[in-house]
């Protein structure tokens, strides 16, 4: 294997990463915030998938407007799930409400999958290409446009959720209550509030995903199972909680993964990714970057 189909085999699976590091940061955001484990977050890769499918290949729009939608109708939708499904489930549940909404995002998963099957059908659909059919050359090395796009759109999503996070006043609220619900409800933050609005954000963030995704991967709607795989095994490496340390895994998994395919076959690079994680909890159950076991966040 020469330098420069290494280097493109590179590129390449940092756009896939790219997609690992969107879903596992909206698993992360919805995880570290409403203490929820969102079995369904895979479903709002599909509906970005099918929401890019519809806009791009159907009514063809913009691809802007495309992601702007996706973006639009995931937020509204997760939004919808925090109302009407998480928060009475979070008031009447009592202490096993956990476990409760264990089994109830497993079940949102299928309703949302069946949904698709019933209203969509079982077909598979996409589009050729999302920006470009062309070819981009970086300094010797050819990536497609789309595959480029995947990195830089994905690159400025998690950089403009970081801004959001780090300098608007609802972005250090919504840290606030990562670090303490408590003490910040005592200081005036609405947790409510911040409930929904965090749940809208991470299923957008997944819808973002799909969208990007739908010149490379058709939409179809079981598609959201692998994604969401990939996404806890991302966020069980990092550590519970640690959503800055999910943006590079994720990106190393997809290199891992593209590299592996390359050298091996299609196969081997879930063997890898697998004897990796079980590696890992046996020796280090905690995660790479967080403190204390992964565990303690359900016993606390």
């Amino acid at each position: 294997m020469d330098i420069n189909t290494l280097a493109g085999l590179i590129l390449s699976g940092i756009s896939r990463g790219m997609i690992y590091a969107l879903m596992t940061v909206g698993l992360a955001l919805i995880l570290g915030i409403l203490n929820i484990p969102n079995f369904a977050q895979g479903e709002f890769y599909m509906i970005g998938a099918y929401m890019a499918w519809f806009t791009i290949g159907v009514l063809h729009l913009n691809p802007i407007i495309a992601l702007f939608s996706a973006a639009l109708v995931s937020f509204v939708v997760g939004v919808f799930c925090e109302k009407i499904l998480f928060t009475p489930l979070r008031k009447f549940g009592g202490r096993g409400w956990l476990l409760n909404v264990f089994v109830l995002t497993l079940g949102l998963s299928l309703i949302l999958q069946n949904i698709a099957l019933v209203t969509i059908g079982p077909l598979y659909y996409g589009v050729p290409y999302v920006w470009s059919p062309n070819v981009v050359n970086l300094f010797g090395v050819g990536i497609s446009y789309d595959r480029l796009m995947i990195i830089i759109i994905g690159g400025i999503t998690i950089i403009a959720l970081w801004m959001f996070l780090k300098k608007s006043r609802l972005g250090r609220a919504i840290r606030a209550v990562a670090q303490d619900p408590i003490a910040a409800s005592l200081m005036g933050v609405n947790l409510k509030t911040i409930y929904t609005i965090t749940n809208g954000l991470g299923c957008m963030l997944s819808s973002i995903a799909g969208a990007l995704t739908i010149s490379i991967l058709p939409a179809y709607p079981t598609m959201g199972i692998i994604p969401l795989y990939k996404a806890w095994f991302v966020i069980i490496m990092a550590g519970l909680g640690t959503i800055g340390a999910c943006i590079p895994i994720g990106i190393l998994l997809g290199v891992v993964e593209t590299v592996g395919v390359a050298v091996a076959s299609e196969g081997w690079q879930n063997v890898i990714y697998l004897a990796i994680i079980c590696i890992l909890l046996i020796f280090k159950p905690f995660g790479l970057f967080r403190k204390g076991e992964v565990r303690g966040i359900w016993e606390r």
